[in-house]
Order: structure tokens, then C-alpha cells, then sequence
């Protein structure tokens, strides 16, 4: 990304990714934790990829999501931080799509890691 002197970067990720702006939320803790129980690696994968993203100095944003559901998008979303904010366990493709597009020129979440989900 440097050599081609890219700047902005939008991953994919999940609650095993912990954003410092998080509270203690128990449905997202005890998730990962089963997430950590059942696939250690994609766990360790997900958590090793956002450290890394993190710390790098790229306009970067994490977006935290749930399970998908094939459905197009209905303008009905919850964006915010586990612990401050109620999320459902699922979010529908077409919004996940719309999000993703927007963060190409929306700044709010540069250096963030937001969780979505459809409410």
C-alpha cells in the first residue's frame, strides 16, 4: 500500500477484534469466548489481523459485524462500540455493502473499529 501510496483501508472483523472504545458487554465477550473455544485459529487470526492493522499508520477502519444474512439492504442499522451501544446478532449483506462504499469517503471512523448489526 505504500509503494502504490494508498492510505485508506477498510477490513472486515469481528468482537474477537476489542476497539479501545469498548464497555463490557457480556453477549460479545461470551461469544468470542465460544469463538475461542471452538476455532482457536480464526480467533487468533481476526484478533493477530486487527493488532496489526491497528498499528500501522494507514487510514484504517475495522469493521466489526456479526453473522450475515442474504438479504439486500434495509437502511436499518445500529453502528457504535460493544458496551455502549445494543446490538442485534445479525446484519443483512446489502447494508454491510452500503457501510463498507460509504467508509470510502466518510471519516468519522478512520482509526476505529465500529461494530454493525441491523436492528
Amino acid at each position: 500500500m505504500k509503494q502504490s501510496e494508498v492510505r485508506r483501508l477498510i477490513q472486515i472483523s469481528t468482537a474477537s477484534y476489542r476497539d479501545l472504545k469498548d464497555g463490557f458487554d457480556l453477549k460479545s465477550h461470551a461469544l468470542v469466548w465460544l469463538v475461542k473455544m471452538v476455532v482457536r485459529n480464526a480467533y487468533e487470526d481476526i484478533k493477530a489481523t486487527g493488532e496489526l492493522i491497528a498499528r500501522s499508520d494507514l487510514d484504517w477502519t475495522l469493521v466489526r459485524i456479526p453473522n450475515l444474512k442474504d438479504e439486500p439492504a434495509s437502511g436499518k442499522l445500529d453502528v457504535g462500540w460493544y458496551g455502549k451501544a445494543k446490538f442485534r446478532t445479525t446484519l443483512f449483506r446489502g447494508d454491510l455493502a452500503k457501510f463498507l462504499v460509504d467508509q470510502v469517503t466518510d471519516t468519522r471512523f478512520v482509526r476505529a473499529a465500529p461494530a454493525i448489526a441491523n436492528h
